[in-house]
């Protein structure tokens, strides 16, 4: 009985001890893989590339002093660090220039520029280190621009009974200069940040015929949002330390207009008509979004927001 449990016991050492190196064995190849697929981008001093965009692993992107990140077009990012726990380093003289434009007749329009996302992860940032092999003395910057431009369709319009006719158009505009994304983020900024939004929308003369028709939309509406550092959900840290003192600060500016339409209408039985003209701005500094945050700011921060309508000219 007694030889009987001995085999036992060992037998059941031997299928725990497979057990285990087989786990060591995949936990192992995990690890290897994650290595593996980290990424590590540097951007070398006199050297311009228009983004940089990393996967889902732990990768770390230095843009040193002396390069730069610069790139145009309606929705742009200029460093995407995607998933996992990133670490973003921008050497004092680096520079990240980002510029949105994008228009559109007849149709509403959107345009966002994003100097820094790091997605989801628990993401460091740090932007202004001194760099001990560089002389470089001026204040690097990160700079976001986006502008939105709609502009209405121009003429005369006949509706028939029962129709609508759809005029109204949208201008959406988002800048931002650092966004850490999702969960507990380091924020350490150093160097000028400056998130610029505006948005226009620009209406026309338009001349309407119509005999009992449905609804008649004209509506003009331009939104611009702009925001210096974006925290995100999660604990976030961010720490300002750039002061008036240097040539920098953080600033948000966001302008928003809606330009007057010259309206000359014939119309009969109308059941509803929506002519208005809507502009919205707002400008944050640093917003550290939702969790328990950390916000230490001796530095300089400058937000400015400004917003417009013009009054619709109606000829009936």
């Amino acid at each position: 009985m007694k030889k009987f449990e001995f085999a036992k016991m060992n037998f059941s050492s031997l299928i725990l001890s497979f057990i285990l190196i087989v786990s060591l064995f995949f936990f192992k190849s995990l690890i290897f893989n994650v290595q593996a697929y980290a990424e590590t981008v540097i951007i070398e001093p006199g050297t311009v590339v228009e983004s940089v965009e990393t996967g889902e692993y732990y990768d770390t992107i230095t843009l040193k002093s002396g390069g730069k990140i610069e790139n145009e077009g309606p929705d742009i990012v200029g460093i995407y660090s995607g998933g996992g726990d990133d670490e973003i380093t921008i050497i004092k003289g680096g520079i990240i220039q980002i510029n949105a434009p994008n228009n559109g007749i007849g149709v509403d329009v959107d345009a966002a520029a994003v100097g820094v996302n790091a997605g989801t992860g628990l993401d460091t940032i740090s932007a202004g280190e001194a760099d001990d092999t560089n002389t470089v003395t001026e204040t690097n910057d990160i700079t976001a621009t986006s502008t939105a431009t709609a502009i209405q369709l121009e003429g005369e319009f006949t509706i028939s009974e029962g129709n609508s006719l759809d005029l109204g158009i949208t201008a959406n505009s988002t800048a931002i200069g650092v966004n850490a994304g999702e969960d507990g983020d380091t924020v350490t900024n150093a160097v000028s940040i400056s998130a610029t939004a505006i948005s226009d929308t620009n209406g026309k003369k338009i001349m309407l015929n119509a005999t009992s028709p449905t609804l008649l939309d004209l509506g003009l509406k331009a939104q611009a949002q702009a925001k210096g550092i974006v925290g995100g959900a999660g604990d976030d840290t961010i720490v300002n330390t750039i002061t008036d003192l240097e040539p920098g600060s953080i600033t948000a500016v966001a302008n928003a207009w809606t330009r007057e339409v010259d309206l000359s209408q014939n119309l009969v039985d109308v059941l509803g008509v929506d002519a208005s003209a809507w502009a919205t701005a707002s400008a944050i500094g640093v917003d550290t979004g939702e969790g328990m945050d950390t916000l230490n700011n001796p530095g300089a921060i400058h937000a400015e927001a400004h917003s417009k309508t013009s009054i619709f000219q109606m000829v009936l």
